[in-house]
């Protein structure tokens, strides 16, 4: 067991539920922060702080009440993470963070690394998407940049040409 028995979880949602129980199985108490009272892990947690990720009061309140904190999910604003990470460790920092949160740096990092990753292309217009399909092929998935999740945000190329583009 870590020598941390306070794990702080930020961000409310189904990972963070699973998280805070799987934690609490093997001893630790959990905190979480989440933005709002009815966020799934806010019922299963020892304690929580509902508020804004921008809210540097809630977030240092928070801190004060865990040992280590870990972020449940990508699209927790790298700010949050600097606020907190002013008093605690927490996990991933705030490099990875920023990586995770854009598909394209993800993708190019990874690269950077020598680790292969599928045929990806970035569009910004119409021309380049027309481009990309020649260059990547079909089956083709077109995904946002950021903020994308459970299948937000994503779309085949196939259902682009139904709708004529």
């Amino acid at each position: 067991m870590l020598s941390a028995t306070r794990v702080g979880i930020i961000g409310g949602g189904q990972l963070g539920k699973m998280l805070s129980l799987s934690a609490s199985k093997l001893g630790y108490q959990t905190s979480i922060f989440a933005e709002s009272a009815i966020d799934p892990a806010v019922f299963v947690t020892n304690s929580s702080v509902i508020g804004s990720f921008s809210d540097t009061e809630k977030l240092r309140t928070f801190a004060s009440m865990v040992d280590v904190a870990v972020i449940e999910f990508e699209n927790i604003p790298v700010s949050a993470v600097h606020t907190l990470q002013e008093t605690i460790p927490v996990y991933p920092g705030v490099k990875a963070l920023h990586v995770a949160q854009n598909r394209i740096r993800e993708k190019t990092h990874i690269q950077s690394l020598g680790i292969a990753v599928a045929d990806f292309a970035v569009i910004h217009s119409h021309t380049d998407l027309h481009k990309a399909v020649h260059d990547v092929g079909v089956p083709s998935v077109l995904k946002t940049a950021e903020s994308g999740y459970d299948g937000k945000g994503n779309t085949s190329y196939a259902a682009l040409k139904m709708w004529g583009h």
